[in-house]
This record gives C-alpha cells, sequence and structure tokens, in this order.
C-alpha cells in the first residue's frame, strides 16, 4: 500500500489475494518436502541411484535456509515476488523430475531444485507480511499456517495411499490441473508484486524474532552440514552412527533450548519453544506412526487424516486461549507419546 494511505484498484484485488496465495504457497512448500514414508518406501530405489542421498540431503537442507535467509535479507529491497516466482519456479521444476528417480544425477538435481522451491517460497511467506496492511496480515498469516497445523496427516496419508514400491519417488505430486491452477495464480501474483512494487514497512518489534531465527537458521545449518559431511561418505563404519546420532540429537536439543534466550519478550520464549519443538518432532512422529499403522493393517482409512487435522485445529485453539498450561501439556504429551 502507498504511504499516503490510498490504494489502487490492482493493489486491493492483491490484498485480497494475499490470505490465497499465502494458502497455495504453503501448500506447494509441503509438497517439496522428503518426508519419512518416502524415505522408507523409497529407500532401496534412493540408495541404488546415489549412495551418497544421506549426504545430498544435508546439502539440501544447508541450500533451503540459505535461500529462504537471502529471501528475507533481501526483502527490503526485492519484496516477495522474486522469491516467489524463483520458489515456485524450483519447485515445480522438482516436483516434474522426482516422480521416478533412477539416477545419481537425477537425485542431485531434484534435491537441489526442491531446496530452492521450500527456500523461497518459505521466504516469500516471511516478505508478503511486510507489503500488506495490519488487517490483511492476520489473514493471510493464517492461510499460511493452515498446512503447516494441520496438513501433515494428510501429506503422510497421501505419501502412503500413492506410493508404489517399483517407483522411486521424492515429494508429494498433486494433480496436475490442481498444480497448474495454483502455479498460475503464484506466478501472476508474483508478476503483479514486481510490477506494482508495494510499500513495505518492517516492524521495528520484529527484531528479536529476527534474531531469535537467526540463531535457530544458524543451529539447523549446523545440524545439516554434519549430516551432509557423514552423508557423503557411504563406506563410513556402522559403529560411528549410534555415537554421532547421540551427539547431533544433544548439540541440537541443547541449541534449540538456548535459541529462545535470544527474543526480547520474555513471555513469548514458551511458544517459541513449543513452535520450534513441534516442527522439528511432530511430522517425522506423526509419519512413523502412520507407516507403522500402515504396514501392519494396510491401507489406510479416508477419516484418519481428517481426525488428525481436526485434532491439530483443536490443538492450535488450547494453545491460542490458554498457551501457559496447553504449551506445558503439549509438550508432555508429545514426550509421552
Amino acid at each position: 500500500m502507498p504511504q499516503g494511505g490510498w490504494a489502487t484498484p490492482a493493489e486491493r484485488v492483491r490484498g485480497r489475494l494475499a490470505p490465497l496465495v499465502a494458502l497455495l504457497a504453503s501448500s506447494l512448500l509441503m509438497c517439496c518436502l522428503v518426508t519419512l514414508p518416502d524415505q522408507s518406501i523409497g529407500w532401496p530405489g534412493l540408495a541404488t541411484a546415489s549412495a551418497r542421498f544421506v549426504g545430498w540431503a544435508g546439502f539440501a537442507v544447508v541450500l533451503a535456509m540459505a535461500t529462504a535467509l537471502v529471501s528475507v535479507g533481501l526483502c527490503a529491497r526485492l519484496g516477495s515476488g522474486p522469491p516467489l516466482a524463483l520458489g515456485t519456479t524450483a519447485a515445480v521444476l522438482g516436483l516434474a523430475l522426482s516422480g521416478d528417480v533412477s539416477s545419481g544425477a537425477q537425485v542431485v538435481l531434484v534435491l537441489v531444485l526442491l531446496a530452492l522451491g521450500v527456500g523461497g517460497l518459505f521466504g516469500s511467506g516471511l516478505c508478503l507480511l511486510e507489503e500488506l496492511s495490519p488487517g490483511q496480515a492476520r489473514v493471510a498469516v493464517v492461510g499460511w499456517l493452515l498446512p503447516w497445523l494441520g496438513g501433515w496427516g494428510l501429506v503422510g496419508w497421501l505419501a502412503l495411499h500413492g506410493h508404489t514400491s517399483d517407483r522411486t519417488r521424492i515429494g508429494l505430486h498433486p494433480p496436475a490441473p490442481v498444480l497448474a491452477a495454483g502455479v498460475f495464480v503464484l506466478l501472476v501474483f508474483a508478476v503483479a508484486t514486481l510490477m506494482l512494487e508495494p510499500h513495505r514497512e518492517p516492524a521495528p518489534q520484529l527484531l528479536g524474532w529476527e534474531n531469535a531465527w537467526a540463531a535457530l537458521s544458524v543451529l539447523v545449518v549446523g545440524a545439516a552440514s554434519l549430516v551432509m559431511l557423514l552423508g557423503y561418505q557411504p563406506d563410513l563404519a556402522p559403529s560411528w552412527g549410534r555415537p554421532v546420532v547421540l551427539l547431533s540429537a544433544a548439540v541440537g536439543a541443547a541449541g534449540v533450548a538456548l535459541v529462545p534466550l535470544t527474543l526480547s519478550d520474555p513471555g513469548a520464549r514458551p511458544a517459541y519453544l513449543a513452535l520450534v519443538v513441534a516442527l522439528a518432532t511432530g511430522p517425522a512422529c506423526l509419519h512413523a506412526l502412520l507407516l507403522v499403522s500402515a504396514e501392519a493393517s494396510g491401507p489406510l482409512s479416508w477419516w484418519l487424516p481428517v481426525m488428525l487435522a481436526l485434532a491439530g485445529a483443536v490443538g492450535v485453539w488450547a494453545g491460542w486461549r490458554a498457551a501457559r498450561t496447553a504449551v506445558p501439556a503439549g509438550l508432555l504429551l508429545m514426550t509421552a507419546s
């Protein structure tokens, strides 16, 4: 919106479309993630295609974080248009090439494209908030968070439902018409953002949050770099596996516990810690439960992801209404399960 407070019709339309764009970008981002069912079912094919798949996966995490950080760092100068266009294009190309991976070069190319897609889409979502009015930004945040809060069960169910052992697939592949329609909306929105050049007003009160996310990014990149270095050595002795995993987990847990100290608002530290722990462990735990259930009893019913989405919505509502009680209870529940 211009500095004078008025908005042209094109800018008003863009503001109304922002929640839909945030929802589509977040959904496309989740389609690019390598889930636990993908790794479990397709591991023989991935290991055959590339003996250094684990190392390249660690490199992909580093590349995704670097792309997101660069996008956010250049947000005040470039806006959300370039990272949204980059992320959408890279994600579509990566998904198109990841339907049946058969060679090491294809594995590397797919992981690089998906990493660029994840980083660009994530960075564009954060930049988009600085280009909207406070009311529009609140609605856009809801659209951005919906897939993250209630979509993990659906992603795991779809990964198990459409995965066959004779094809080595990476990521989640939505139907072609749905993907084409979503990509069209995202690219048109990105081009409109580049043409309109909306005014951006970074909020000074978010400085503490930026420091916390930067510290968390350093922690993730460090852990991914360790995975990358070890994964590039397929002949590593198996006796090294458990000590390295335990050491990495201990360093990661200590880092996650210390990162909230960078927040300037002490009241926000429990919520930040709960969000980070939930995103770091929740999807893997949930997908592990789905994977075990599918192997034990066959294909899972359609109502299961619906119930998981409703459970996620209830958890979000409880955390919103009573954070001091819901956050410790949620962490204890995740630990017990």
